[in-house]
């Protein structure tokens, strides 16, 4: 009983304050104020109490609508939730205002967006509206929502799941262009022969910007093919060296690379690229990727049974000098 009377009176306090302020900005403040405090009490174990609840609940209510409607909008985002939260019937409503006054927050969206995932599943139209709709007002800033799409569509349909990854790799937007070529090269691969996967592959390093990853998948992938064809593989690697090897802070696709050459041609061509790729890595790293090579250099003359002199490569069945 004492903690009722405790909290109605601090919620008279904040409401005689708002009736008798009339500067906007010092209401706004209070508003503010006002709300954290009620939000703060929600959450609270003694919250439980559902009279204490009821009280509490019905001035979020108010200083929710206060917010919203006589000053311009409430002051976070999150606010909206806690109010979509405590009025189910309306939620949907409160959640669309949350939208209008935050057009530019992910948040919001992406509240709305599950909410209508959950409701109306099989409404795939509906839920693409308000995907599309969230995409064209957050732009660059809408990865959450094709992250939400994703899991949805991973769960409901593959056909759909495929033109979604398309407009991703296609998006007019980096932020999302640069993961969703990669989402859709990946899933592309588990349903799709190797030449159809060169194509695509080769269609998607073909938009900006570009992207290291791509090259790193298509070469695992070559890899399993039998017989590995080493020319292709190659290639790719030539390029992320060139393209990427100075953004890099490891020299883990510089030692990948030459370890290929040593497991898939011979030791000689593993030199060269050795020598070749030093251009592209960072100078500091320099040291490390030479001592990396060495001990891989080392490790495959012991398995080869090869030893190395100052003239190149020599099999020890041809004698030493």
């Amino acid at each position: 009983m004492i903690m009722i009377l405790l909290h109605r009176c601090c919620i008279k306090v904040y409401e005689k304050g708002l009736k008798t302020l009339f500067d906007k900005e010092k209401k706004r403040n209070l508003i503010e104020k006002f709300t954290e405090y009620l939000i703060k009490q929600w959450l609270t174990n003694s919250i439980k109490d559902y009279k204490i609840r009821y009280v509490v609940q019905e001035a979020m209510e108010r200083a929710f609508q206060m917010g919203h409607f006589e000053l311009g909008g409430l002051h976070k985002p999150e606010y909206y939730v806690y109010w979509a939260e405590h009025t189910q019937a309306r939620r949907l409503n409160i959640l669309r205002l949350a939208i209008e006054h935050n057009k530019s927050n992910v948040d919001p969206w992406t509240i709305v967006l599950e909410h209508q995932i959950t409701l109306n599943e099989p409404n795939y139209r509906f839920i693409k509206k308000i995907f599309e709709d969230g995409v064209q007002a957050l732009k660059n800033d809408s990865l959450l929502l094709w992250d939400v799409m994703d899991s949805y569509l991973q769960n409901n349909n593959l056909k759909l799941l495929e033109e979604f990854y398309e407009a991703g790799a296609n998006s007019p937007y980096e932020n999302i262009n640069i993961v969703y070529r990669v989402e859709y090269l990946q899933w592309y691969i588990l349903y799709n022969d190797m030449a159809s996967t060169r194509e695509l592959f080769s269609y998607l390093t073909s938009i900006q910007p570009d992207c290291k990853k791509l090259y790193m998948i298509m070469i695992d992938y070559e890899k399993l093919e039998t017989p590995v064809n080493v020319v292709i593989i190659k290639d790719l690697y030539n390029i992320v060296c060139s393209r990427f090897g100075q953004q890099e802070n490891d020299i883990s696709v510089f030692t990948d690379f030459i370890q290929f050459e040593f497991t898939y041609c011979n030791g000689l061509d593993a030199e060269n690229v050795y020598n070749n790729v030093l251009q592209f890595v960072n100078p500091s790293l320099r040291r490390a990727l030479k001592d990396v090579y060495n001990s891989i250099k080392q490790d495959y003359i012991i398995r080869c049974g090869l030893i190395w002199n100052n003239r190149g490569i020599q099999s020890f069945s041809e004698g030493e000098e």
